[in-house]
């Protein structure tokens, strides 16, 4: 994994424990820019959100962004 992506685990480990982790990348292994988490419980999840969205972090020196973090969407809801 990238340091960004790293730091990123980092960050949402602070909010509790999770299952997995899945970094979604290009069909050349690259980084897509995104990836998904899945807490163990609900409530560490909305303490994640809560504390990660729109959170800036370092990405390259003197390059920052801003993180998006919400709760993940069924197909239904993603359609709309």
């Amino acid at each position: 994994l990238s340091p960004v992506c790293l730091g990123s685990l980092r960050r949402a480990a602070k909010f509790g424990e999770y299952k997995d982790c899945i970094i979604q990348k290009d069909e050349n292994g690259k980084s897509r820019g995104f990836g998904f988490i899945n807490f163990q419980n609900s409530e560490d999840a909305k303490k994640a959100v809560e504390g990660l969205h729109k959170r800036e972090i370092d990405i390259k020196e003197g390059e920052k962004m801003a993180l998006y973090a919400s709760r993940a969407q069924t197909k239904r809801e993603n359609a709309r």
